[in-house]
């Protein structure tokens, strides 16, 4: 049995989460804010959860890996093609979730803390 796959499009003050089970069945697609965002994956089985790389996308990898998901961090340049309606967040999220799955998507190796400090 695979993981399911969530996306999440981070944001300043709420996040939105799509996330689909093995056989593509829409599991969450909603915005939620960013001190439910744990809460809420501390909750679900293990899973494969993407995001764009951004500054806190690492943090963020970072604490999803320790309850137990498989983190990735991706480009935005890989989620731009698989975005099928207007730009917003939920879409985004959208499109992140189809992205991670692709064979020729190319992800970030996700830093240590230190390894953040010394690149700002």
């Amino acid at each position: 049995m695979s993981p399911s796959i969530y996306g999440i499009d981070l944001a300043k003050h709420s996040f939105s989460i799509h996330g689909e089970d093995e056989q593509g069945k829409i599991l969450i697609h909603k915005t939620i804010t960013r001190s439910k965002v744990l809460v809420m994956f501390a909750n679900i089985p293990p899973a494969i959860v993407d995001m764009e790389a951004c500054g806190a996308s690492h943090y963020r990898a970072r604490e999803l890996a320790k309850l137990g998901h498989t983190p990735k961090i991706m480009a935005s340049k890989y989620v731009a093609p698989f975005r099928t309606s207007a730009k917003n967040d939920l879409n985004d999220a959208v499109a992140i979730c189809v992205a991670v799955t692709r064979p020729s998507t190319r992800f970030v190796k996700i830093k240590s803390p230190e390894q953040q400090t010394i690149n700002a």
